[in-house]
């Protein structure tokens, strides 16, 4: 992305650019040429000073992953492989639909979660799960 104030596309350690986090907005700024500039790379959104003066929020789905970030922090990740062995068309889309539920169950038991698949070959799908215990074991 281009800067939206020097036009310059290259960043910089110290100086990367940012994409405001804005609703809608498309804009990038470099660290120094942001207004006012800011000095370390924010942990989580941002919003340029044209969203900040003209109130608009930080996009619905950038607060949805900083949520799940947030209930996620800290806790233990696993790999999770879900194999088939079978040839037929209809069984490798039963294996999406088993890696769906095992990932829909988690928050039923009790843990925050996050996933994302980091392998998926015909007949057999990676999944790096981040569990999170949201209770106190009784």
């Amino acid at each position: 992305p281009l800067c939206a104030s020097c036009g310059g596309g290259d960043a910089q350690e110290g100086d990367e650019i940012l994409l405001c986090d804005g609703e809608g907005c498309g804009r990038a700024y470099h660290q120094r040429c942001a207004q006012p500039p800011v000095r370390v790379v924010p942990d989580g959104p941002w919003r340029c000073a044209v969203c900040v003066s003209l109130g608009v929020d930080v996009a619905a789905e950038i607060r949805n992953e900083a949520a799940i970030a947030a209930a996620t922090a800290g806790g233990e990740e696993h790999i999770l492989v879900v194999s088939n062995n079978s040839v037929l068309a209809q069984d490798i889309e039963l294996q999406h639909q088993a890696v769906d539920v095992v990932v829909a169950a988690l928050p039923l038991m009790e843990r925050a979660h996050a996933s994302a698949t980091i392998f998926a070959p015909d007949h057999q799908s990676v999944l790096l799960v981040r569990t999170k215990h949201t209770h106190a074991p009784p």
